[in-house]
């Protein structure tokens, strides 16, 4: 029974290196979030907020080094577009959201909308 308890062994390490990512992944994330709060509240002429791609690109590197199912992804994907078609939708008409505009800190805007808005999605 040598294989069995051999494929155990191995399902057990992968559960246990799963969980050192998500620990991982998550004092990432945490340390991000603290940082970016701190900044904001309490140093406001660092403009903290213009480095919020930074956070959305970490935070989907985070995503992707977490979950390689592509199942997952495509989700994600179809969740992009439908997030930032809805945004497209809010910004040039004011029906869905009211009025409202994204100014230069996410970048390059396509009809209007900043293409990593999908990712805040």
């Amino acid at each position: 029974f040598p294989s069995h308890d051999t494929s155990r062994q191995m399902a057990i390490e992968r559960t246990l290196d799963q969980s050192n990512k998500v620990f991982v992944a998550t004092a990432v994330a945490a340390i991000f979030h603290i940082i970016g709060l701190i900044g904001i509240v309490y140093f406001p002429s660092l403009e903290m907020t213009s480095l919020t791609p930074v956070n959305f690109f970490v935070s989907a590197g985070l995503l992707w080094w977490l979950k390689r199912d592509y199942t997952f992804w495509w989700i994600g994907a179809l969740i992009f577009a439908l997030g930032f078609l809805a945004e497209v939708i809010g910004v040039n008409t004011q029906w869905l959201f009211g009025s409202y505009q994204y100014g230069e800190p996410l970048g390059f805007k396509w009809l209007n909308v900043p293409l990593l808005i999908g990712l805040n999605w």
